[in-house]
């Protein structure tokens, strides 16, 4: 061992701890992505919040509720509307300004585009 590091951690150490575990974890993920207004087919509009509420506007109805983030690439929802309930697990691919979302139980597919602020 080298004797300059001596037994305790320096502070570039923990520095460079730091910065590993700040680029693991990335800059806030998937829900930084989420957060804002998309927009899909048939007027859909599907907007999510930094506090993890979600609003989801259909030709059918609203429909209101939380979300949740399990990992880097799936969305859990539990939103309540006037025609019934959405819940379900979705694998999410995004490149910041295109969304697709693929039902884990059946794959079927939902495709979202970012909308202006």
């Amino acid at each position: 061992m080298c004797k300059c590091l001596g037994s305790r951690p320096t502070s570039l150490m923990i520095i460079i701890a730091l910065l590993i575990l700040v680029g693991l974890t990335g800059c806030g993920g998937l829900q930084s992505t989420l957060v804002g207004r998309w927009r899909g087919g048939d007027n859909e509009v599907v907007e999510f919040s930094g506090d993890k509420q979600a609003h989801w506007s259909t030709v059918l109805g609203s429909f209101d509720g939380y979300y949740e983030i399990p990992d880097s690439n799936h969305i859990n929802l539990q939103m309540v509307g006037f025609l019934g309930a959405i819940n379900g697990n979705w694998e999410v691919r995004t490149d910041g300004t295109n969304m697709t979302w693929i039902r884990t139980t059946d794959g079927a597919s939902l495709r979202f585009m970012k909308m202006q602020k």
